[in-house]
């Protein structure tokens, strides 16, 4: 009984500290390999960045880029909206993100089904 009692506390320890918030920075260093012969390596990665720093405080985040393209991106889940902020923009743009209009252009069939 007393065998049971403490894998009974044990589960119930288990469980309410399994579901925990990540709050803080992560950094991303990134590399690129360019499969178009007149843009190098090193000009798509000032393009597209060669540093993103995400910062993630409860279920909000940012997104910074050192990138010529893409200067900044915010969610706000209040809004369910993606801010989204382009160096050619002096405006941020916004995407619904309880929204998708993608589409499947093609399914990929597996072996063996």
């Amino acid at each position: 009984m007393k065998l049971l009692v403490n894998l009974f506390i044990a589960f119930i320890i288990t469980i309410t500290s399994y579901a925990q918030n990540f709050e803080g920075e992560i950094i991303y260093q990134n590399t690129f390999k360019s499969k178009i012969p007149s843009l190098t390596d090193e000009k798509f990665a000032s393009l597209m960045g060669s540093t993103q720093d995400y910062f993630i405080k409860d279920d909000k985040y940012k997104s910074i880029s050192n990138g010529a393209l893409l200067q900044w991106q915010i969610y706000i889940p209040a809004d369910n909206k993606m801010y989204t902020k382009m160096y050619n923009n002096d405006a941020a743009l916004w995407t619904d993100a309880g929204s998708n209009s993608d589409s499947v252009i093609s399914e990929i069939q597996r072996y063996g089904n």
